[in-house]
């Protein structure tokens, strides 16, 4: 298994290189829809590295199987050579809209992260299209945390485009993020909404509280980076740290 799975990697490293490379092509659509399940995701990974526009179309039919296989990984497999291969051929991938959004209400965690990912690829050129994704993930609770993170970012890149005071949904969205159960997420949120440039003292408020907290967690990275978010804030926002400033002093050094 480790060298017919290496040899995958060696394909991939000569799809750049080689002319006749593809000649590989049946070989590896025979891999990634057999049996051994070990060589189906590191298969569809090489086919989609060296798959040209032209024959994307002949194994579109076992993308989509693959998409919502039930193994975890075959489907992240899928879903992140489609992510790839939305630089090259967008119009294909896009057809497979229906299959990526049943992946994203997937309970595997990397498999939803993907999908949303994914998902946000392919509608990000229709503004509306990506507010109703974003809708709709708000109301129901992402199960991955990964997923979660990156739908804050999405909406966060919304409301700097549109301005907070049209989009006072997904200001609430942020603000509930911060009561999370995943410390990412939490982070992520305040980050957020310390980083839009219309937030106000009030606003602000809930973020710094939480950054504050992280300040005495027992978790380096979590101290690291609240110092150095809040750091940002206080050249920005100065007023609005002056209350933790005792706090940040009495820091533990990270």
């Amino acid at each position: 298994q480790n060298l017919r799975r290496m040899v995958y990697l060696v394909i991939k490293e000569f799809a750049a290189i080689a002319d006749d490379v593809i000649i590989v092509t049946s070989s590896l659509t025979k891999d990634m829809t057999g049996p051994e399940i070990a060589f189906r995701a590191p298969a569809i990974r090489a086919l989609c590295k060296i798959t040209d526009a032209a024959m994307l179309q002949s194994i579109e039919r076992y993308m989509k199987q693959a998409i919502v296989d039930k193994n975890p990984t075959i489907a992240s497999a899928a879903l992140c050579s489609a992510v790839h291969l939305m630089k090259s051929s967008p119009d294909v991938v896009k057809r497979w809209s229906n299959e990526v959004q049943e992946a994203a209400s997937s309970d595997k965690v990397m498999v939803q992260f993907h999908a949303v990912g994914l998902l946000y690829q392919i509608r990000k050129v229709d503004r509306l299209a990506v507010m109703k994704m974003l809708q709709k993930f708000a109301k129901s609770s992402l199960k991955s945390p990964y997923a979660h993170a990156l739908m804050i970012r999405i909406a966060t890149k919304q409301i700097e485009e549109e301005g907070l005071s049209t989009n006072p949904l997904l200001f609430d969205f942020l603000e509930s993020s911060l009561r999370h159960k995943s410390e990412m997420v939490v982070y992520e949120a305040a980050r957020a909404i310390v980083s839009l440039k219309e937030s106000t003292a009030k606003e602000l408020a809930p973020a710094i509280s939480v950054l504050q907290l992280f300040c005495g967690s027992h978790k380096p990275a979590m101290r690291y980076a609240a110092v150095r978010t809040l750091n940002h804030v206080a050249m920005r926002h100065p007023a609005a740290v002056t209350a933790w400033r005792n706090t940040l002093s009495c820091a533990s050094p990270v």
